[in-house]
């Protein structure tokens, strides 16, 4: 599963230059292998309710930090890409409950908000970054 992780900064003033602020982006780009097991709290043949947890593995494949610099009259943004400091393999550790809905015996379609937490850092730097974050899975799936 392709991954787009980072963070966001707030605008902040320049305090030397009136009318001047920055901003900054990180995208981090993973491959995240999961294992993942589910409990199934309800389960009435069609409709299913679980909970679920596991790990994963996530490869690094790049990074990506977009750097605003904003005035009164322009916005300037910088594009770099630069792979210092980033491991190559983080874990995460992963959660979430779901629903899932069979259309048949083979087929159905899952829905699931889910929580992701970094277990080791994402960073080799003295400021060490574990990364974090909430979302939702939406998929249609089969059995063989």
């Amino acid at each position: 599963m392709f991954s787009d992780k980072g963070e966001q900064t707030k605008k902040y003033k320049n305090p030397t230059l009136e009318n001047v602020s920055y901003s900054f982006v990180n995208h981090y780009y993973y491959l995240t292998i999961p294992v993942k097991a589910n409990y199934y709290l309800f389960n009435s043949g069609k409709l299913k309710f679980y909970i679920d947890a596991g790990i994963g593995a996530n490869i690094f494949v790049g990074e990506k930090t977009v750097a605003l610099n904003t005035s009164s009259n322009n916005t300037n943004k910088t594009i770099n890409s630069n792979n210092s400091g980033i491991n190559n393999i983080n874990w995460t550790f992963e959660g979430g409950c779901g629903i899932n809905y069979n259309f048949n015996e083979k087929s159905g379609v899952k829905i699931e908000p889910i929580y992701r937490r970094s277990l080791s850092a994402a960073t080799n730097t003295p400021i060490k970054e574990y990364l974090y974050s909430g979302g939702l899975n939406i998929g249609l799936f089969t059995t063989f």
